[in-house]
């Protein structure tokens, strides 16, 4: 349910930004939280296979600012390739 309400919110937390692009990964799941936002602006989400999720270990669920800086630092490191 917590996921729908976020995903039918995604129209108005992106009113007035610009999408060029709406990309989704080849799960359901994802299709269907881009869905709202593509209808309300009309546009067709492309579907990039080589999309995926990165699992965050003990971070996963954490909201505190620091698990946050840890996961971005993380996140930005492995894509750098380190």
């Amino acid at each position: 349910a917590l996921g729908w309400e976020q995903a039918a919110a995604l129209p108005a937390e992106f009113r007035g930004t610009e999408l060029d692009l709406i990309v989704t990964s080849n799960l359901i799941r994802t299709k269907e939280t881009a869905q709202p936002l593509a209808e309300s602006r009309g546009m067709l989400p492309l579907v990039d296979e080589a999309a995926r999720e990165i699992r965050a270990g003990e971070l996963e669920m954490n909201s505190d600012e620091e698990s946050i800086r840890i996961y971005h630092e993380t996140v930005e490191a492995w894509s750098r390739g380190n």
